[in-house]
């Protein structure tokens, strides 16, 4: 959205940079469950803003990074849902183990 916006504005591109940077950094240091999106979100805005010696004209790198971001959540979710359970079962059969050797 920026890249449409800044045009050949230097000012305004610094300071669309700086708003995306301390928003990721907000969410980075918030100590939520989303906190890593926030590192994550701040290299996808460096990526899009400033890849070279210029602006970049593109934001596909930006995209890309941002779609395996959310692909990458989205496996960790559905494998953490589908292994809980053989997790849990293990977990209880080695507490289980152990209280028997006591």
């Amino acid at each position: 959205m920026c890249l449409g916006v800044i045009d050949d504005s230097m000012f305004l591109w610094v300071g669309l940079l700086f708003s995306g940077l301390c928003v990721s950094g907000h969410i980075l240091h918030r100590n939520g469950e989303a906190s890593s999106m926030g590192q994550q979100a701040g290299v996808a805005v460096i990526m899009a803003m400033a890849e070279g010696n210029a602006p970049s004209p593109d934001i596909l790198p930006a995209i890309d990074r941002l779609v395996g971001i959310f692909g990458g959540i989205v496996l960790v979710a559905v494998f953490q849902t589908l292994l809980s359970p053989l997790v849990r079962w293990f977990i209880l059969t080695v507490v289980q183990a152990s209280g028997r050797r006591s």
